[in-house]
């Protein structure tokens, strides 16, 4: 839905600078993203996670730092059509590790079977990010599209996050 707003608005070539960058985040969420299956098991049968959770968090946190380092070196060098994509790489780099809390967060939920928060998260993060997209990609183009993607990962963790706490407090009380 969001490339069906970033053509009539910026073109295609910020599009296809954008694909490239958000290719190369996709590559580093895989190992979250992979873990989140594993995890998901572990909360659906109410077994304590932890110490797996941390071990998920600190590496995706390094590969968050590896793709702010290394990504602007090495896209130049296999993709040197794609130079502006270098640009935004960090900031999509920044994007893996408040999505990873969001994979850990929505495994816990529907471990739980909460699925109502993951789903309002979904829409929440969807609307912000159509709505970012739009406000941010048309002042700052290809900055804004990559900026609008790191703040709604960021408010829908911190969606999450409230719930999350929301949720214990309940079961304390």
């Amino acid at each position: 839905l969001d490339k069906i707003l970033i053509v009539p608005i910026l073109g295609l070539e910020i599009l296809g600078e954008f694909a490239l960058a958000f290719q190369v985040y996709l590559v580093m969420n895989l190992f979250a993203s992979i873990s989140f299956k594993f995890l998901l098991v572990d909360d659906s049968a109410g077994r304590n996670s932890n110490k797996f959770k941390i071990i998920i968090l600190l590496i995706s946190t390094t590969i968050s730092i590896i793709g702010i380092i290394l990504g602007p070196k090495i896209i130049p060098i296999f993709f040197p059509q794609f130079v502006n994509s270098v640009e935004i790489i960090p900031i999509l780099s920044l994007a893996v590790i408040p999505n990873t809390i969001i994979l850990i967060f929505s495994s816990k939920f529907l471990g739980n079977e909460k699925s109502r928060f993951v789903v309002t998260g979904t829409v929440v993060y969807a609307f912000s990010y159509l709505l970012l997209v739009v406000l941010l990609g048309s002042e700052y183009g290809l900055l804004g599209i990559s900026m609008g993607f790191l703040s709604s990962s960021i408010i829908y963790m911190i969606y999450l996050l409230i719930m999350y706490i929301i949720q214990q407090k309940n079961s304390n009380n």
